[in-house]
């Protein structure tokens, strides 16, 4: 069982009101849609309880921040409570825009998870992003820099792979037919900060 990281969310910086950041409300969900394709993305072996998300997927999917952020690797999304009604819309316009079935991309899924879940990890967050043409964009973040593992006998450290294994198992599935229960987590009289 790995060591347990500590908690690294208390070095950063608090984000003043101005900033084009802050901190999610841990009540909200935040979710991502999938529209590679479920062999691509999903794992569905029969020894797991859920379907997951591949590791693989999460480990490819997280970037660095494309301007200065104090969080190290990015993965965007959405907040339920803050979007408009389009999930759907919204996620087939982003397969049609990668190149619809004819190569292979179609919504099919999305993965989500409760702000509050996600920070249970000591490694993770939620943050906010104000981007004018994407309403309610949330990033979910690893907050410190993944240190390289040093292996025996190994010319050169290796990627951290523990924390995109934390995220796959952390994360819910739930497939674009049964979108209608995932909007149903909706607080109608939700707050925005």
């Amino acid at each position: 069982m790995p060591k347990r990281q500590a908690d690294v969310r208390s070095s950063l910086p608090l984000p003043e009101r101005r900033q084009p950041y802050r901190r999610a409300n841990e009540d909200d969900f935040w979710f991502r849609h999938l529209i590679e394709g479920r062999k691509n993305t999903l794992n569905r072996d029969r020894k797991l309880p859920a379907c997951r998300v591949k590791v693989r997927y999460i480990t490819d999917k997280f970037v660095p921040p494309s301007v200065e952020r104090p969080w190290a690797l990015e993965l965007s999304g959405r907040m339920l409570n803050l979007c408009s009604n389009d999930i759907r819309s919204k996620a087939q316009q982003a397969a049609e825009s990668a190149g619809g079935d004819a190569r292979g991309f179609r919504f099919e899924d999305i993965c989500w998870k409760a702000v509050r879940d996600i920070r249970r990890h000591p490694s993770l967050d939620v943050f906010l992003e104000d981007i004018r043409e994407y309403d309610a964009h949330a990033n979910l973040v690893i907050v410190a820099a993944l240190e390289p593992v040093e292996y025996l006998n190994d010319a050169a450290p290796k990627q951290a792979h523990q924390i995109y294994r934390d995220i796959a198992a952390l994360l819910d599935i739930c497939s674009a037919d049964d979108l209608p229960s995932f909007e149903a987590l909706r607080q109608p009289s939700f707050v925005r900060d």
